[in-house]
């Protein structure tokens, strides 16, 4: 079953390694905010990206969390990376 981000209606992928990692990153810098402008605080397992690579959707144990809240706006946090 394909998934789409909430926001662009693009399909969602299994981020890479490389980008969990990036996102982990400014998760423990305490530069990461959700969607409502909450600081994430715990770190990804694994994460669902948009095509565009613009939002990120948090994986926990093995479920992604689809609510549009929740999402990880992406736009600037890896591109200075």
């Amino acid at each position: 079953m394909q998934l789409f981000c909430l926001h662009t209606q693009s399909p969602l992928q299994l981020a890479c390694a490389e980008v969990c990692r990036k996102i982990n990153r400014r998760i423990a810098d305490g530069q990461l905010f959700d969607q409502m402008g909450r600081r994430v605080s715990r770190p990804l397992e694994s994460a669902l990206v948009n095509r565009e690579a613009s939002y990120a959707y948090a994986v926990v144990n093995g479920i992604p969390q689809m609510l549009e809240e929740e999402s990880i706006p992406l736009c600037e946090s890896l591109s200075d990376e």
